[in-house]
């Protein structure tokens, strides 16, 4: 679901060369943005959740054949 700023919270100019390297610190950093943006009384539900950066990324590289990335 797109939101205002959501876009820029994407690819920060930063965040291109991070895209390429590391997906996940990538989707991070824009999740931490996104977050910070949404008003207090807005809910998220966190779907997935592990402590093995690894899992993610295989998770991410998966998940990037059927959706956009910059939209997770």
């Amino acid at each position: 679901m797109s939101q205002p700023g959501f876009a820029e919270a994407n690819l920060a100019a930063g965040d291109r060369e991070l895209t390429a390297g590391d997906v996940l610190e990538q989707r991070l950093r824009a999740t931490d943005q996104w977050l910070a943006e949404q008003n207090g009384t807005v809910y998220s539900i966190q779907l997935l959740g592990t402590n093995n950066p690894e899992l993610l990324r295989d998770y991410f590289k998966t998940i990037a054949k059927h959706l956009e990335i910059e939209k997770v």
